[in-house]
């Protein structure tokens, strides 16, 4: 394999270079935030040299799996910047993941290990015994063989051993061909995280686009509320969990975020309760629902109305069906397959999602993951549907649903409810049941009722997520 010189990407010699020229084109717009610094395109195309010289020095050779260790810092974003742009393939991963099979998965298939603390580079190694241009895996070495960069990303692993998801990376960045012309710059926040693609993908259309984002890494509620009102950010991604959790602690009433204009949420299902309450909350707030897999990218997609979780999916590259009430999408953008598990396309080329789905007319309403579904007594049951009524209480701060195995009925439905009201737990189950028996089915109420003053949002984020 040809081994990359420094400075080699940045005079056109390299395979693709779109971002770097984007970059040249925004020298000097702010392009990012991290602490108490604001970086243009300039700095970044500097800290992308630096970073070249580095991988440069331990003989970087195009098609190089690159074990990138670090989170979100000028750094981190000139690495995969020069990494992708010099024909490698790149597995970010944050420091603060302690998986050890995700650690040995890495490990089996990685040529240079490049770990980043912040502005430093703490460690650029070659791998003994790691150069040579085959793996384990035929995906990683048709990768090479096509010359095409490579991003390799890993799902939670909450219901089995994480996958390793193989992409085209040249692919995922082609949604932002159109370059600046064609792209609305926002100005953002990383909530996502920097080793899934809904961060990355916040990241690009940042950079692609001339807009900003502020890198955090404390993700509290008042902490994000704060840089929203220093920075006078406009977008603010996140997760619904989040947003209830944004609620809770009263993070829109005690900042000034006068600035906001939008709030995208997904990753998991919306909550009408929660939705409802932003909008009374934020009037005049555009919200939009996203919907993405780590498998295939992020999809296109239009709100019924900033009221409504009914959304339509889709966009140019992207094709829609439901089976047995499930979606199935096939993707120009999908991944080339898992590292260490079988392909889940359909014979022409589907990716089945897991989610189940209602469909009104050309909307669906997502209900949750087929592996959520609570089967009681032969009767169907999604989770969000039964948290979405218990969060209109106004004593339940947060809510998870789940069933609990039963020896007659097979599951009955349980939730455990955050809240902390100062009422005997009887009474409150009482009421619980009593709201819920007003708006459910009787086979929906909860029977099993348990009590916490402890945060839900982890709990809720494992449950929806691969």
């Amino acid at each position: 394999m040809e081994i990359i010189s420094a400075n080699q990407i940045l005079t056109g010699e390299s395979m693709t270079f779109d971002i770097l020229k984007a970059l040249e084109f925004h020298r000097e717009t702010e392009l990012l935030g991290f602490r108490n610094n604001v970086y243009s395109g300039a700095d970044l195309l500097n800290a992308v040299r630096a970073v070249d010289s580095r991988l440069a020095s331990v003989g970087f050779r195009r098609g190089d799996v690159v074990h990138l260790r670090c989170d979100y810092s000028l750094l981190g974003v000139a690495s995969i910047i020069a990494i992708y742009s010099a024909g490698g393939i790149v597995v970010p991963h944050v420091r603060s993941d302690n998986d050890q099979r995700k650690r040995e998965l890495i490990s089996e298939i990685r040529n240079i290990t490049l770990i980043l603390a912040d502005y430093e580079f703490l460690e650029v190694t070659r791998n003994i015994g790691q150069g040579e241009e085959t793996t384990r895996s035929p995906l990683i070495d048709s990768l090479r063989a096509s010359e095409n960069p490579g991003l390799i990303l890993f799902t939670s692993g909450t219901t089995g051993e994480p996958k390793g998801v193989i992409h085209n990376f040249e692919l995922l960045l082609s949604k932002f061909a159109g370059g600046p012309e064609s792209l609305k710059p926002f100005r953002s926040i990383s909530i996502l995280m920097f080793d899934h693609w809904g961060g990355l993908n916040t990241l690009f259309h940042s950079l692609f686009s001339g807009g900003f984002l502020m890198m955090i890494t404390d993700r509290k509620p008042d902490s994000v509320a704060a840089e929203i009102e220093r920075h006078k950010l406009d977008l603010l991604p996140a997760s619904p969990s989040f947003l209830n959790l944004f609620l809770l602690k009263g993070s829109f009433q005690n900042y000034d975020l006068s600035s906001l204009r939008w709030i995208t949420y997904g990753a998991e299902p919306m909550p009408e309760a929660t939705l409802n309450r932003l909008n009374q909350l934020l009037p005049g707030l555009k919200f939009k629902q996203t919907y993405g897999l780590i498998e295939i990218g992020v999809l296109s997609t239009v709100s019924e109305s900033d009221e409504s979780t009914l959304v339509k999916l889709g966009g140019n590259g992207y094709e829609i069906r439901i089976v047995d009430d499930m979606l199935e999408i096939k993707a120009k953008t999908s991944m080339l397959g898992y590292l260490n598990a079988e392909s889940p396309f359909t014979p022409d080329g589907y990716f089945k999602t897991g989610d189940v789905v209602e469909q009104h007319g050309e909307f669906v309403r997502i209900l949750g993951r087929r592996s959520n579904l609570i089967i009681t007594g032969g009767e169907k049951v999604y989770p969000s549907e039964i948290e979405s009524e218990i969060l209109d209480c106004e004593w339940v701060e947060d809510v998870r649903v789940y069933g609990l195995p039963h020896p007659l009925l097979g599951n009955v439905v349980a939730a455990q409810i955050q809240t902390n009201i100062v009422k005997e737990h009887a009474i409150l189950r009482g009421e619980i049941r009593a709201h819920c028996l007003s708006r459910l089915s009787k086979f929906k109420v909860p029977m099993h009722i348990e009590f916490t003053n402890q945060s839900l949002i982890n709990d809720r984020l494992k449950k929806e997520r691969k």
